[in-house]
């Protein structure tokens, strides 16, 4: 056996090489266990680090147990809604969509349908067409009640984290069992509508801190502007965010809005105004004196849906709260945004006469619009939580009864 240089046999000095090795290894060991908190202050460490971990598992559960709730009350919903003999077909606004307007061609996305832009609704409904056809509704209904769903969720877990799981649960249940609009849900065009509303609560929450960085900067304006090629609902969700910016001192906020409001002026300027006499001149006398009926009416229509019940409840409703009731400023602001949409709908659909305001589907737009603005607030009414649960139940039961009062009105006997 030879030797190395120093005259060490090559297998001890290989054997030499790994006690070595071991040495190092368990020198660097005790080193780190030296550094690091020992006795008390270790298992401090830990436990803080444990506390960490479930403070975060709660955080989590705080949200997801709402969300859960909530989406699995709009699937039942939903499953049952599909399984029904529903002979509504695309509705009427639906049915000229298909008929008219899903060729891709500028003038169909861009020409104002009821004063309304809907360049992505038609967008979306072209590409189902080309999967699906059009001899039957049920996947554009499916499409909408997903939408649907999706919205009361993600609304949900936007208020769990906001004001609380409870709360979040008895605002989110009747949100997604909101059978009082009945319209919006049996009606596969109102994808408008919970699209619109989609977008908007992503730019109310990204709204919410005051720190404004780049990311949420982008967020608000890119959500905004795909609202504003929604529909018009987005003209009024943008009324409440300026209203709430001003009002709120954050004004420096304002400039995320400026280029969705770009994109619907060039609009407007290029087809939107082409579409203002097609229901009715906004500048008659008839249109004018029909603000204030039609704004009572649909306000009252509004709040009475949103607790399952009718326009006179929501008009005592009302009543009560404009006594006892003072909305903190992003509260208020929404709250104007809708007076606003009511009035200015007069302007546009006097024609149909004041009624038009007791049509079931603008209720959802109440009571999302509402919900914004307790979301923006980070209102917590004054209720216990049990008492909440309880309300909402029954608001749910209202709401309930009056979807199974509507529908055998829509389906095939």
């Amino acid at each position: 056996m030879s030797a190395d240089a120093d005259g060490i046999p090559p297998r001890l000095s290989a054997r030499i090489r790994a006690d070595r090795d071991r040495l190092v290894t368990h020198f660097e060991a005790w080193l780190d266990r030296s550094r690091a908190p020992s006795g008390a202050l270790g298992r401090i460490a830990r436990g803080e680090e444990a506390l960490s971990s479930s403070a975060e598992r709660h955080r989590t559960l705080a949200w997801l147990v709402p969300a859960v709730i909530v989406c699995s009350a709009g699937l039942i919903l939903s499953a049952i809604l599909l399984s029904l003999p529903i002979t509504f077909g695309f509705s009427l606004d639906g049915q000229t969509v298909i008929d008219e307007r899903l060729k891709l061609t500028w003038a169909h996305l861009l020409t104002p349908f009821h004063t309304h832009l809907n360049l992505i609704p038609i967008l979306i409904w072209n590409r189902m067409a080309a999967v699906f056809g059009t001899a039957s509704s049920t996947p554009y209904l499916a499409l909408l009640l997903a939408t649907h769903v999706g919205l009361a969720a993600a609304t949900t877990v936007a208020l769990a984290r906001r004001i609380g799981s409870v709360l979040a649960v008895a605002f989110g249940l009747p949100l997604v069992l909101l059978g009082s609009a009945y319209f919006n849900l049996i009606a596969p065009w109102q994808i408008l509508f919970t699209l619109t509303l989609l977008a908007g609560l992503v730019c109310v929450w990204t709204s919410i801190e005051r720190e404004r960085t780049i990311k949420r900067q982008l967020v608000v304006a890119t959500f905004l502007i795909l609202a504003v090629l929604t529909s018009n609902l987005a003209v009024f969700i943008t009324v409440a965010l300026v209203l709430w910016f001003v009002m709120d001192g954050r004004t420096n906020q304002l400039r995320e809005l400026v280029p969705a409001m770009v994109v619907f002026g060039l609009w407007f300027i290029t087809w939107g105004r082409t579409g203002l006499g097609a229901d009715g001149s906004p500048t008659t006398l008839a249109s004018v004196l029909a603000v204030v009926p039609y704004t009572a009416l649909g306000l009252a229509s509004g709040a009475g849906g949103m607790i399952g019940l009718g326009p006179v409840a929501g008009a005592f409703l009302l009543g009560a709260l404009a006594m006892k009731f003072r909305p903190p400023k992003p509260m208020l602001a929404f709250l104007i945004a809708i007076v606003a949409m009511f009035a200015v709908g007069a302007l546009f659909r006097y024609m149909s006469g004041v009624e038009q305001a007791l049509v079931s589907r603008y209720i959802t737009l109440v009571a999302y619009m509402t919900v914004f603005g307790i979301l923006a607030a980070g209102y917590s009414p004054p209720v216990r939580p049990a008492v909440a649960l309880v309300l909402s139940l029954l608001v749910v039961i209202g709401n309930l009864v009056t979807l199974a009062l509507a529908l055998p009105a829509f389906l095939a006997t």
